[in-house]
């Protein structure tokens, strides 16, 4: 009976570590995603201020043209 339960404690205690291990690697992948999700965001902001920058308006007067 006695190792029964230090089976069972010794389980619950490896089963304890996993856990944790696989929260830590879950927390780190989540992190991981937010940065490049910020990265991603922010390069594409910087695109469009580039292109907004860089693109002029031509006022033709409002005619016509053909």
């Amino acid at each position: 009976m006695a190792s029964k339960l230090l089976e069972a404690t010794c389980l619950n205690i490896i089963f304890e570590f996993e856990v944790d291990a696989l929260w830590a690697n879950l927390r780190a992948r989540q992190q991981e995603i937010a940065n490049w999700v910020s990265r991603s965001l922010a390069k594409e902001l910087q695109l469009r201020s580039e292109n907004k920058s860089s693109t002029r308006t031509v006022d033709y007067g409002g005619g016509v043209v053909g």
